[in-house]
C-alpha cells in the first residue's frame, strides 16, 4: 500500500489579509436616538451604535425550534478604504437563545463583519473605533496564554504568526471568508444571550458595489445532552464511491464522536449532482460547487464527494472555515468537500474508515475545532486535555514536522491531528466534544 497516510495534511481554509491591509476608522455622524450611525457621503462608518431594533425587527430564537432569518444585502464600495459594506442587520434574540450562527455571503475570500454588538456589548469591531471587548473571563478550560486578549479587531487576529495569538480570538474565533460566519457558542461560557443584535457586513479588499449578497442567522434554544447532526452527502457525478461506501463512512464519522457523548447521528440524505467542471474541482472551484442549490432544507450540515482536487492532488478533505457556515445551503461556505481518491488503497478501493475519520475531522473544522497539533509542531489547540507534540521533542527526523509516526503516543490518534496516519485516528476528549454538542445545528 502506498505511504499516503502520514503524509497527507487535512486542511482548513483559513487566512487573512496583510497587516497593512486592514481597513481605517472614518469620520461619522450620529443619526441621534440610539440607532445606527449615519455614513459621511457614501462612506462606510466604524463607529461602534447604540442597539438599532425596533418594532419591525425579527425577533428569532422561539423556545425549542431553531429559527433560520435570511436578509438581503446590497454592497457599496469605499475606494479609499478598499472595502465593500452594506447597511447593518439588526434582529432580537429572544431570551432564552442559546445557539447562534450568523454568515456573511459575499463570495469574496474576506468577507465577515466591521462590527457585532450584543445590546450593550461590543463583540467585535473591524474599524478600531472601540478596543475590542472580551465580555468572558476564560474558563478554565482554555489556557489563557494561547489567545490574544489584547486585539483591538476582528481581522487583525486572523493573521498568521508563530503563536497562537494566530487566527480567531477567544471567545468568537471570527475571521474573513468567502462566507464569513461567527458561531456562539465554542463552549458554555460564550453562549449567546436575548436582546438586540446588530451587525455591520463588509468584505475587505473587493469591490461589490451594485452586487447584492446575504446575511443569514441562524439561532436556536437549549439543546439535549447529546444531540444530533443531520447530514447531506452530496455526490458529484464521476466522484467514484457507491451507496455502500458512503454508509460504512458515514457511520465511522458518527462512531469517532461517540467516544466522548459529542452527537449521535442524525437525518442522512444522499443527493448526486452533475457539475460543468466534473469530480476533479481545483481549490478555486470549491465556493461554488458548495453554493449548489441542493434538494430541500436540512438544518446540518453538506459534506461533498469529489474525485479529487485537480489542482492540490492528495488532499484528503478541505472545511470551508474554522468554524465555517452550516445548516443553510447555497453559501459560497456551505459544506466540507472530500476527496475519494485520497482514501484508496492500491488496488483502488476506497478505505471507508479511514474516509469517515477525515469526514468528523472536516466536520470538526466546520463546527470550530482546531487542530490538536499543527505541522510545525510549535502551535496547538486550545484545550488543555488535548496532548501536544512538540518539534523540540518528537520531530525525530529533522524535517520541520511531526508526523503520525511521531505523534503515535500522543494526539496523533485524535481525529483532529493535523495529518492522517496509519492508524486509527478516532480519540476525542470531553473538550472536542462540547464545542460539537453546543453548536447551534446540533440539536
Amino acid at each position: 500500500m502506498k505511504q499516503l497516510f502520514a503524509l497527507v495534511g487535512l486542511l482548513a481554509a483559513c487566512g487573512g489579509p496583510p497587516a497593512d491591509d486592514l481597513p481605517l476608522a472614518t469620520d461619522t455622524t450620529s443619526t441621534g436616538g440610539g440607532g445606527p450611525t449615519a455614513p459621511v457621503g457614501d462612506r462606510p462608518t466604524w463607529a461602534v451604535p447604540a442597539p438599532a431594533c425596533s418594532g419591525d425587527s425579527p425577533r428569532l430564537g422561539a423556545p425549542g425550534q431553531v429559527d433560520v432569518h435570511t436578509q438581503p444585502l446590497q454592497w457599496r464600495y469605499d475606494d479609499s478604504e478598499r472595502v465593500s459594506w452594506a447597511d447593518p442587520v439588526a434582529v432580537e434574540l429572544a431570551e432564552g437563545v442559546t445557539g447562534l450562527q450568523v454568515v456573511v455571503d459575499a463570495g469574496a475570500e474576506r468577507t465577515g463583519f466591521a462590527w457585532v454588538v450584543l445590546g450593550d456589548e461590543v463583540w467585535l469591531d473591524a474599524g478600531g473605533s472601540y478596543a475590542f471587548k472580551d465580555r468572558l473571563t476564560p474558563p478554565a478550560s482554555l489556557r489563557a496564554d494561547t489567545y490574544d486578549t489584547a486585539a483591538d479587531s476582528a481581522w487583525d487576529t486572523a493573521l498568521w504568526s508563530t503563536t497562537m495569538s494566530w487566527w480567531w480570538s477567544y471567545p468568537f474565533f471570527h475571521a474573513p471568508a468567502a462566507a464569513g460566519t461567527l458561531s456562539l457558542p465554542m463552549h458554555r461560557g460564550s453562549r449567546p444571550h436575548g436582546g438586540c443584535l446588530t451587525l455591520a457586513p463588509i468584505a475587505h479588499g473587493v469591490d461589490l458595489s451594485g452586487t447584492t449578497g446575504s446575511a443569514r442567522l441562524i439561532v436556536g434554544g437549549e439543546s439535549p445532552e447529546q444531540p444530533a447532526l443531520d447530514v447531506r452527502l452530496v455526490v458529484v457525478r464521476g466522484a467514484g464511491i457507491t451507496q455502500a461506501e458512503l454508509e460504512q463512512a458515514t457511520d465511522r464519522m458518527f462512531e469517532v464522536w461517540a467516544g466522548a457523548r459529542a452527537v449521535r447521528k442524525g437525518t442522512v440524505r444522499v443527493q448526486h449532482i452533475r457539475r460543468p467542471e466534473g469530480a476533479m474541482p481545483t481549490q478555486a472551484q470549491l465556493g461554488t460547487l458548495r453554493a449548489t442549490a441542493l434538494d430541500g432544507d436540512l438544518q446540518g450540515i453538506n459534506l461533498f464527494f469529489v474525485a479529487d482536487f485537480l489542482d492540490d492532488p492528495g488532499t484528503l478533505g478541505v472545511a470551508a472555515g474554522i468554524p465555517g457556515p452550516v445548516g443553510i445551503d447555497g453559501t459560497h461556505g456551505s459544506g466540507v468537500v472530500l476527496s475519494v481518491e485520497g482514501h484508496m488503497n492500491g488496488r483502488g478501493e476506497v478505505l471507508t474508515g479511514m474516509l469517515g475519520e477525515t469526514m468528523a475531522h472536516e466536520v470538526g473544522h466546520q463546527l470550530g475545532l482546531f487542530h490538536t497539533t499543527e505541522a510545525g509542531g510549535d502551535s496547538f489547540d486550545l484545550f488543555d486535555d488535548t496532548p501536544e507534540c512538540r518539534a523540540s521533542e518528537r520531530d525525530t527526523n529533522d524535517d520541520g514536522e511531526v508526523g503520525g509516526r511521531e505523534c503515535r503516543r500522543l494526539d496523533g490518534r485524535n481525529f483532529m491531528f493535523w495529518t492522517s496516519a496509519n492508524y486509527a485516528q478516532d480519540q476525542i476528549t470531553p473538550q472536542q466534544a462540547e464545542v460539537l454538542r453546543e453548536h447551534v445545528i446540533t440539536r
